[in-house]
């Protein structure tokens, strides 16, 4: 279950792995061979008629695959809802926060586990640092990647026989972001990632 463990570890790192789950294959291929983030950086372009700089965006594709969102035609408002729907179950039970890139990731995750008002005790738990290099939507999937890619997470099953994975995400010693997701929601993040800008809009038109 969630427990604040204080200074330990929020994963085991060390626990047995095992691949006979077919399901962990696909999320390891997806996250970290197929991850749809794209890092982006400003350079300069020429000048303008008055001798300002001109600016563009650089994308560098975490994967080379093809499989960016970036490359997918998916960005602005279309990134935004992919962030509401990953969002929306998460903040129901008041487990989802995205702090500034300086704010205490661990401190932020003991407070919202020690005041959790949901009864499940195996509930999704996402707690991350935005970053400037990305919106905040293509973050989460990048430090479940990074998690998955340095082999930072822990498998466990709950009392329901779910399969729960914790993952860490560090860099420096620094806690970037903690999280603890259901099998089937790293499944749903999957799924949210493949829709075509088509099939995106189609979510905002059912909002409204």
């Amino acid at each position: 279950m969630i427990m604040w463990k204080g200074n330990m570890s929020w994963c085991n790192c060390n626990n047995h792995i095992s691949y006979d789950n077919n399901c962990l294959i696909e999320i390891i291929d997806f996250f970290v061979l197929h991850c749809p983030v794209s890092i982006r950086s400003r350079v300069t372009d020429g000048t303008w008629p008055d001798g300002k700089k001109k600016k563009k965006t650089i994308y560098k594709d975490v994967s080379v695959r093809e499989c960016s969102f970036h490359k997918n035609g998916v960005s602005g408002s279309l990134l935004s809802t992919i962030l509401a729907e990953i969002r929306r179950p998460l903040a129901k039970q008041g487990l989802f926060q995205i702090i500034k890139s300086d704010g205490d990731v661990v401190s932020t995750v003991e407070s919202l586990i020690n005041n959790r008002t949901c009864s499940d005790q195996w509930s999704d738990l996402l707690i991350i640092q935005t970053r400037s290099e990305m919106p905040d939507s293509e973050a989460i999937y990048y430090y479940i990647r990074n998690a998955f890619a340095h082999g930072s997470f822990e498998i466990l099953v709950d009392d329901k026989n779910r399969i729960i994975y914790r993952l860490e995400c560090q860099k420096d010693g620094v806690v970037k972001a903690q999280m603890q997701l259901k099998e089937s929601t790293l499944l749903r993040l999957k799924a949210l990632a493949k829709k075509s800008p088509q099939e995106i809009k189609k979510l905002q038109r059912h909002k409204k």
